[in-house]
């Protein structure tokens, strides 16, 4: 592998841990910050606002729930079985992080 490549990877990788560890400083703020704000509330800074809002939680009936899990229960009976078919295999870099 040549030089650049192994130097681009190292800069992926960097830049990898810095989003895992902002991504746990982001979810820490939030948890925190949430409780503290009414729903409704704007937040203006220098560069955009915060607005508290929320998202739709939907339970659905007894029947529609054993449906779903009826119809994942054949996906994986079928992609054990080898009857499901790959259609994507576009590749894609992943980064595992070594343990300690």
């Amino acid at each position: 592998m040549d030089e650049n490549t192994i130097r681009n990877l190292k800069i992926l990788e960097n830049l990898t841990i810095e989003e895992r560890e902002l991504d746990l400083k982001i979810k820490a703020l939030k948890e925190l910050l949430v409780p503290l704000l009414p729903f409704g509330a704007k937040v203006e800074t220098d560069n955009g606002i915060f607005t508290t809002e929320s998202r739709k939680k939907y339970e659905y009936s007894e029947g529609t729930r054993e449906r779903a899990l009826s119809v994942k229960e054949d996906e994986k009976r079928e992609i054990a079985e080898g009857i499901a078919i790959v259609t994507d295999g576009d590749p894609y870099l992943v980064y595992r992080a070594k343990k300690d």
